[in-house]
């Protein structure tokens, strides 16, 4: 059974619009643990305004859950990974128009990849990379002595039609079972809703289902606790209401 981690990094804007300092990151990944939350996920970024480094130190020193720590592939962020040692780093690529993730072009950048995953590992730290769900990514990661991949679930998630999600759903399942029989460690992430769930939590050889906005949207309304016992729910059951 997949494990559900929250990313909190969606938290930062919202703290920086209203100036609430009891909105923070901190707060929020104490709330996620307390009401069951498997994962904290966040990204660092020097380059950008959202979560700080000392604000993810508070994270790290203050909550006992995993705690995956996603940057770009920038030394500087690389860094400060390597000296706040969270429980995994994932590299990703920020060099979108918007603040969300983009998977790595990995074909493209893998000797440079590499030394950063050998130093990170030396340090005691797992690696994963964001990737698209391809075949090609596969094998070069393969090669990459990580120790997961993130796949970017949009294609699935933002579907529009039934006919593109299936498609999408099965090139899922065949890279997730590409993925495991490298062994490597398989988690999703994109945009994922809780009416996606149902179908992603029963795809073969998955660890971690990351969903972010999804859940911060419904907490202002329904309370955080409330919603991630929902999701808990909705992962555990096969009912199809809860």
């Amino acid at each position: 059974m997949a494990n559900l981690v929250l990313d909190i990094t969606p938290v930062a804007p919202i703290q920086q619009m209203f100036n609430d300092p009891f909105l923070n990151p901190l707060r929020v990944a104490i709330a996620a643990e307390n009401a069951g939350v498997d994962g904290i996920a966040l990204i660092f970024s020097p380059q950008n305004e959202g979560i700080s480094r000392e604000e993810v130190e508070m994270v790290r020193k203050n909550t006992a859950t995993f705690l995956n720590m996603m940057v770009p592939f920038h030394p500087e962020a690389i860094r400060h990974a390597q000296s706040i040692a969270p429980d995994m780093v994932t590299l990703v690529n920020l060099a979108g128009k918007t603040s969300d993730p983009l998977p790595l072009p990995i074909t493209e950048m893998a000797e440079d990849v590499q030394s950063v995953v050998t130093d990170l590992k030396a340090n005691g730290i797992s690696v994963a990379l964001f990737i698209e769900p391809e075949f090609d990514n596969l094998k070069v990661v393969g090669k990459l002595d990580a120790d997961g991949v993130i796949l970017d679930c949009r294609a699935f998630t933002e579907a529009p039609d039934s006919n593109a999600r299936l498609l999408a759903e099965e090139n899922l399942q065949t890279t997730a079972r590409g993925a495991f029989k490298l062994g490597l460690g398989v988690h999703l992430m994109g945009n994922i809703e809780r009416e996606h769930l149902r179908q992603l939590k029963s795809l073969p050889f998955v660890e971690d289902i990351i969903v972010g906005k999804a859940v911060l949207k419904r907490a202002f309304f329904s309370g955080l606790d409330t919603v991630i016992q929902q999701m808990r729910t909705m992962m555990w059951s096969d009912r199809e209401n809860i």
